[in-house]
C-alpha cells in the first residue's frame, strides 16, 4: 500500500530534520480556476506539492525554501 501524502510529507520533513507534524492545514492551491497543487501548513513551516509536476518544496515558519525534491 501507497503511503498517504501527509506520510510523504512528514517523511520529507524528517529527513531534513524536522520532527513530524501532529496535524496539518491542507489547502488546494488554484491558478486561473486550475487545481495546480496543495499546500500543508503545519507548526514551523508548510510543503507545497505541484500537481503538474509532482515537486515538493518544504519551507520554514519564515517562508525560507529548505528543500526541493
Amino acid at each position: 500500500m501507497d503511503p498517504s501524502i501527509h506520510e510523504k510529507v512528514a517523511a520529507a520533513l524528517s529527513n531534513i530534520g524536522f520532527p513530524a507534524p501532529s496535524n496539518f492545514i491542507q489547502t488546494m492551491l488554484m491558478k486561473d480556476g486550475y487545481f495546480v497543487g496543495w499546500k500543508f501548513r503545519y507548526a514551523g513551516g508548510h510543503t507545497v506539492l505541484s500537481a503538474d509536476s509532482g515537486t515538493m518544496e518544504l519551507f520554514d515558519g519564515q517562508g525560507k525554501l529548505l528543500k526541493a525534491a
